[in-house]
């Protein structure tokens, strides 16, 4: 669809009197793209000032998304016949959390400016990410640190890898000479070691658990103090109310945090689709519960189903089907809605439902994105390059399909890439008007 055939109450002004960008700026941008082989998967802005954290944290992921692929899952669900598959995919672009300050880019450095625009940490980091618990994650040469929300440097930047923080910790490790992490440990607000670095990976702390990999394979649940509570899996994903993935030889499906099985599935493939956002843009899903449900693809008739079949569906934390299979694609459930992908004449479709499972905003988008703070991100293809805008809870767009890029809205504000940001590097702030609140440059 070309977004000149969009339903016209899908037509508004341009925000704040602004015009689409100039030719030489979408000409600029578009020999970027070429030149970079960039694909439609979108990303945090500030994420490329540290192109070695980018690949190791792509290593990390292609690596569990092949391990998931190799998997076939076949394991008896207690409470019925029907068979079943977990819906992954790729985590939406954000940089923030509603934390009051916002990374920028000023010249060759990165900064904070709070909700107004104004300048709160001036430009001196390689690189800055969104606070999460107090604290933004930066970074100085080649190393990565933590600032407190007056810009100090709290924990001295000293590890090759580091995230944010999550229940308190953040994983930390140091690189190899190939710029890959070793092994991998934890720290506290202090910045103190809590968890020795001695773990093949290591996930983000979830209702006071986290999984950790083994150097001789298999998966963990440990607490805070480094203790083993829970496995060995051979596959484990984090807690998302009350629940967590696992695998354990023949067995799939969900445990509680005593390590007991609450749902089995008969059998679970991992529905990879929504990992292709190098061929076609789709939002992104998660293996947890969210809002009590959880998107599933039933497998009925055949351990191994094509992607894309219309076979998703919601089950409860029970193991039923609240909403039968019949998707294309489902993914989580935010603010009362889930996204959710039918073909139509063959092209994929996305719009919303509702926990009942009834459209609330029919299907009409080539992209689409959870709500946050009652607003989405939604795309069309324009001129063969997806762009995006924002809808609001009815479906109308209210912030008009213009950006390369788009990040979930966070303290009323939103990180965008226009096309002159994608040449450049350097973020723009808008608000739920789309008004620019911080312009990129």
């Amino acid at each position: 669809m070309d977004t000149g055939e969009i339903d016209e109450r899908l037509r508004v002004r341009e925000p704040c009197g602004q015009n689409s960008p100039p030719s030489d700026e979408a000409a600029s941008s578009d020999r970027l793209l070429r030149r970079t082989n960039t694909t439609r998967k979108r990303v945090s802005v500030p994420r490329h000032r540290s192109g070695r954290r980018v690949a190791v944290l792509a290593s990390f992921v292609v690596i569990v998304v092949a391990a998931l692929a190799v998997g076939a899952f076949e394991a008896l669900r207690f409470s019925g016949g029907d068979q079943h598959a977990l819906v992954v995919g790729d985590e939406p672009m954000t940089a923030t959390k509603a934390s009051g300050l916002y990374p920028v880019r000023i010249d060759d450095k990165w900064g904070y400016i709070d909700s107004t625009g104004s300048v709160r940490v001036e430009p001196r980091f390689d690189s800055a990410y969104g606070f999460f618990e107090g604290f933004g994650l930066v970074s100085m040469g080649s190393d990565f640190g933590y600032v407190d929300m007056s810009g100090a440097l709290v924990i001295q930047p000293q590890f090759g890898y580091a995230c944010d923080f999550s229940g308190g910790m953040a994983v930390v490790a140091n690189l190899d000479q190939g710029g890959n992490p070793g092994a991998s440990g934890y720290i506290d607000h202090s910045g103190s070691l809590v968890i020795p670095m001695q773990y093949e990976y290591a996930l983000q702390f979830s209702e006071g658990l986290a999984v950790v990999g083994a150097a001789g394979g298999g998966s963990s649940f440990i607490d805070k103090t480094g203790r083993t509570v829970l496995g060995s899996y051979d596959l484990a994903w984090g807690f998302s109310e009350g629940l967590a993935y696992v695998e354990e030889g023949s067995r799939r499906g969900f445990i509680d945090t005593n390590g007991d099985w609450v749902v089995e599935l008969e059998a679970a493939v991992v529905d990879m689709s929504s990992f292709l956002s190098s061929v076609a843009p789709f939002p992104g899903s998660s293996t947890g519960f969210s809002e009590g449900l959880m998107a599933l693809q039933s497998t009925s008739g055949t351990s191994h189903p094509a992607m894309g079949r219309a076979d998703k569906g919601y089950i409860d934390k029970t193991g039923a089907w609240v909403i039968g299979p019949r998707f294309d694609h489902a993914c989580n459930f935010s603010e009362g809605l889930a996204a959710v992908g039918v073909r139509e004449n063959g092209l994929l479709r996305w719009g919303y439902i509702d926990k009942t499972g009834a459209w609330v905003i029919q299907p009409q988008f080539e992209y689409t994105c959870h709500f946050s703070e009652g607003m989405a991100v939604v795309g069309f293809t324009e001129n063969d390059y997806m762009k995006f805008g924002y809808i609001d809870r009815t479906g109308a767009l209210v912030i008009p399909i213009r950006y390369w890029q788009a990040g979930d809205f966070s303290g009323g504000i939103a990180q965008v890439v226009e096309w002159s940001d994608a040449y450049s590097g350097h973020p723009t702030y808008i608000d739920k008007s789309g008004c620019v609140i911080w312009q990129g440059r």
